[in-house]
């Protein structure tokens, strides 16, 4: 829930660095929605008394990858990973070739796929849950590929790829 509040906070300082930049007024829109976020727990802390336990952990961050080398986790995440190297090079190419007030939104979309990277590094408790922050960008980019992209068996073949995937992982 941290990184949650933390990454749409980054993602919304990151669309403000690169849209409002002369507008000072909404670089306080994040921090009042932070300080909205801080009240809230506060309350939530003394109606129930049992201190902050439940609203931050005490293990914050683990380095520790092994949810990973699990078979239906390992096919996910490599599936993600790839189709997003494979789809991010056009993305960013394409940049350039976008008017200069286009830009700015592309660039936003990669800071926020980086963004979302994050929370899969440093969460406490790794389940394979945090790759659900990393498909908000992805689904961009891909959709972004899947409509640049000229040759339709590969469309298909990708789309198809996605639809069954999970029900390999569940056969798994």
């Amino acid at each position: 829930m941290l990184f949650l509040v933390v990454g749409i906070h980054c993602g919304s300082y990151l669309a403000l660095m690169f849209f409002a930049i002369g507008n000072i007024r909404q670089w306080f829109l994040p921090l009042l929605g932070i300080g909205c976020v801080a009240i809230f727990s506060y309350c939530y802390v003394l109606y129930h008394g049992d201190g902050w336990t439940k609203i931050v952990p005490e293990n914050l961050i683990s380095f520790d990858f092994e949810i990973y080398s699990e078979v239906h986790v390992l096919i996910a995440s490599s599936f993600l990973l790839s189709i997003f190297l494979w789809s991010v090079w056009p993305y960013v190419q394409q940049i350039q070739n976008k008017r200069v007030s286009q830009r700015p939104a592309y660039r936003v979309v990669i800071a926020l796929a980086l963004v979302s990277l994050l929370p899969i590094i440093f969460t406490a408790s790794k389940n394979g849950g945090e790759l659900y922050f990393f498909t908000f960008p992805l689904a961009i980019i891909v959709t972004y590929f899947i409509e640049s992209a000229k040759d339709t068996y590969f469309k298909e073949a990708l789309l198809w790829s996605v639809l069954i995937l999970p029900v390999i992982i569940h056969i798994l």
